[in-house]
């Protein structure tokens, strides 16, 4: 993909999910799977079936949900978290519509496949190098997918 196609996709997304914050609506579950392209080429956000209603930004939540290679650490750690999880999420989503892949969990694939060890195996992965080129979206790729 080339990265001005990328740059509109996360507009795209980064616009929803704005719209979505502002609301005070967390996804929680931002992949590839749950975005559609329309027919002119835009992107829109779908299932929202972990989508939570939170008044504050401030407000924590404890639920483990998402998906697993998706998730946000303090979602696995269950240490609480609000609407920054989407942030995680769009890290991650950029990475792998450029490289085509998630980025932690290529050598630590748990072989179990179980949920609970994918996402374990996420926390324990160091965060990857872009082996990308591009200009933009490397330092925001790298930033979205800081663990703090």
């Amino acid at each position: 993909m080339s990265e001005d196609v990328c740059k509109q996709y996360m507009f795209d997304v980064a616009s929803a999910i704005h719209y979505m914050h502002e609301r005070h609506v967390i996804h929680r579950d931002l992949k590839p799977e749950n975005v559609l392209i329309c027919d002119d080429g835009r992107l829109k956000l779908a299932d929202f079936g972990w989508a939570v209603h939170s008044l504050h930004k401030t407000d924590y939540r404890y639920t483990m949900c998402g998906t697993p290679e998706y998730l946000a650490p303090e979602i696995i750690l269950a240490t609480g978290h609000n609407y920054t999880v989407d942030l995680w999420a769009m890290g991650i989503f950029m990475y792998e519509i450029l490289v085509g892949r998630t980025p932690f969990l290529e050598k630590k694939r748990p072989k179990s496949g179980d949920s609970s060890d994918i996402a374990t195996a996420e926390l324990d992965a160091q965060v990857p190098t872009h082996p990308l080129h591009y200009s933009v979206t490397h330092s925001l790729t790298h930033s979205l997918t800081a663990r703090q």
